[in-house]
């Protein structure tokens, strides 16, 4: 290559990374200066730790879920400024979407357990920035098929990070497979 065509290409590189470079400063300036988070978007409940869940069963894995829930009522719910109190906002009880308001919470963990004998199970984990709420028709059609159907709310007890879900996902290998092939059949 010549040395022009060398010289041609630094040059668009740098214009390149300095257009890259003011983009990325625009849109941290532009995150910065927006209003301030609400109550929901700053509370962050007290996990279980690795260790702990490695040491938990089912029943103290739904009594951790039930304290961050109740976390969220004392810190969210009991604390919204009169604006926030609005018909749109979940975290509101006055709100048609509140989630006290049905007879089930599908945001927690859940087992539907089949009308007869059942014939295996299946277990199902939503993503990363979802809860079980999403799982629930997919649990029901396998529940129907007479599965026991267990929707795991992983985004709240100590699971929200991809190392913890490894972790918890490789302690019940010895299952796993069993329920792979039962959600992917």
């Amino acid at each position: 290559m010549s040395f022009r065509v060398v010289r041609l290409l630094r040059q668009a590189f740098l214009l390149m990374a300095v257009c890259i470079l003011s983009i990325l400063g625009v849109r941290v300036y532009d995150a910065l200066s927006g209003p301030p988070l609400d109550v929901w978007n700053t509370y962050v409940p007290h996990e279980l730790s690795p260790a702990r869940l490695d040491q938990s069963n089912w029943a103290d894995y739904l009594k951790a879920e039930d304290e961050i829930f109740e976390g969220v009522r004392r810190e969210v719910t009991e604390k919204l400024t009169p604006a926030q109190r609005r018909q749109s906002n979940r975290y509101f009880e006055g709100s048609p979407m509140f989630p006290g308001h049905y007879a089930r919470d599908w945001n927690r963990s859940f087992v539907l357990e089949p009308a007869s004998e059942p014939v295996g199970a299946a277990v199902f984990l939503h993503g990363l920035t979802d809860s079980p709420y999403s799982l629930r028709h997919l649990a029901e059609s396998y529940q129907e098929r007479g599965y026991i159907a267990v929707g795991l709310s992983t985004s709240d007890v100590g699971l929200n990070t991809a190392a913890n879900q490894f972790r918890s996902l490789a302690k019940m290998s010895e299952s796993g497979a069993s329920v792979w092939r039962v959600v992917s059949e």
